[in-house]
């Protein structure tokens, strides 16, 4: 995240709210590749302490692809299904009922 940038002006121009604007979309893709990285380090110690047998993944479409790209081979052959679909504030209901066909 971007935390050291000054505070808006009252002359700053709309070119300058683009940029900023740019700036926070090029930090958020940052912070979303690290979320990614890190959740395929789980799921790899996961795998290697066998604890992980299959793997259906559920996420939204463009943070699926940056976890697909992140997991090792081995992890990847454990995949038996993804759901390209943002279930962050589904219920578990809700989640189960979208997961329920793919086991």
């Amino acid at each position: 995240m971007i935390t050291d940038r000054r505070g808006a002006d009252v002359q700053e121009s709309t070119s300058s709210a683009t940029r900023s604007s740019g700036e926070e979309e090029v930090a958020s893709k940052h912070e979303n590749e690290l979320f990614a990285k890190e959740v395929a380090q789980h799921l790899y110690k996961a795998r290697v302490g066998n604890n992980l047998e299959k793997l259906i993944m559920v996420a939204p479409p463009k943070f699926l692809g940056l976890l697909r790209d992140k997991l090792d081979g081995p992890t990847q052959k454990l995949v038996t299904h993804t759901l390209s679909k943002d279930l962050s504030k589904a219920s578990m209901a809700d989640i189960q009922a979208a997961v329920s066909d793919l086991r």
